[in-house]
């Protein structure tokens, strides 16, 4: 009886020990595996771009521009979402507006790009989104049409909160709709 234990507590440490070498295994086996979709890669993208855009949204004085970008399943849309927090007592619409521009020439490095065509800040727009969200190659008439669609589902809101006791003002609209409201 004490050897048929051993002898399970032996083959229980064997497939315990192969278990804990599968998961350790060679890493680029393990991901070259794993299905990435468009749609995963494009948000790690805006993701990314999202995230150096919230570092350069705020001055040093102030505190760091917060950041979310997810996908409501239930609207159907992307939500980038800036939380910018500052120490200015313009804590007006005008204000979350004028920062909510300046997010989004930010997210999609609008005027670091020089175009051979005169081209619409909302058609940079588009053909940055398109770009994050399209395999490679990839034609033109393809970043162009999925940029198109997304930019009308991409919804970039900002919330501007000040230090003191002043409300919160937020401003939402679609990607590529830049118009100052007031």
């Amino acid at each position: 009886m004490i050897r048929i234990m051993s002898i399970a507590i032996a083959l229980i440490f064997m497939v315990a020990g192969k278990q804990a070498l599968a998961q350790n295994g060679d890493i680029f086996d393990r991901l070259q595996k794993e299905p990435v979709s468009l749609f995963d890669s494009g948000i790690k993208r805006l993701r990314s771009s999202v995230q150096f855009a919230a570092d350069r949204l705020s001055p040093p004085s102030d505190p760091k521009a917060q950041f979310r970008v997810f996908f409501d399943p239930e609207t159907r849309r992307l939500i980038v979402r800036f939380d910018i927090g500052t120490s200015s007592s313009d804590i007006t619409q005008a204000a979350c507006w004028e920062r909510r521009v300046a997010a989004i020439k930010e997210t999609f490095a609008i005027g670091r790009t020089r175009y051979t065509v005169p081209i619409s800040v909302e058609g940079r727009i588009q053909r940055r989104l398109g770009v994050m969200f399209s395999s490679e190659p990839s034609t033109d008439k393809t970043i162009v049409a999925a940029g198109q669609r997304l930019a009308e589902l991409t919804i970039v809101e900002v919330n501007l909160r000040g230090t003191g006791a002043t409300a919160p003002v937020s401003c939402s609209a679609p990607a590529a709709a830049l118009q100052l409201k007031r």
